[in-house]
């Protein structure tokens, strides 16, 4: 219960992020869950996908450092860049893009289908 408690003060404390660094985006992910519910009430869909969003930080937190944007960029920027990258990554292995990039998965985990 108090897991729960903690997502949802987490979860109110989103913020409008534009322009922000990736280094200050940081701040917005502090104390997320680390862990999916694996219930599929409203609450716990919501706190799931922002816990998708704090792991996907860390990933654009590895990347920025990488190519040395972490505070010198938005954020917005860096996503762009990475995904870019990531088209040129599975151009490079072989993997299809389009498969890649289908949304319906993502959209599925918002509508809490999944």
């Amino acid at each position: 219960m108090a897991d729960l408690a903690n997502q949802a003060a987490w979860t109110a404390r989103e913020a409008d992020v534009d322009g922000l660094s990736v280094a200050d985006a940081a701040a917005v992910f502090a104390g997320a869950p680390q862990r999916k519910s694996d219930s599929l009430d409203d609450v716990s869909v919501r706190a799931n996908n922002l816990t998708s969003a704090a792991f996907a930080h860390v990933a654009v937190d590895a990347y920025a450092r990488r190519i040395g944007q972490l505070d010198r960029e938005s954020a917005h920027t860096t996503v762009r860049d990475l995904i870019n990258d990531l088209h040129h990554y599975c151009d490079a292995l072989g993997i299809d893009w389009g498969t890649v990039n289908d949304d319906s998965h993502y959209r599925d985990e918002v509508d809490g289908t999944i």
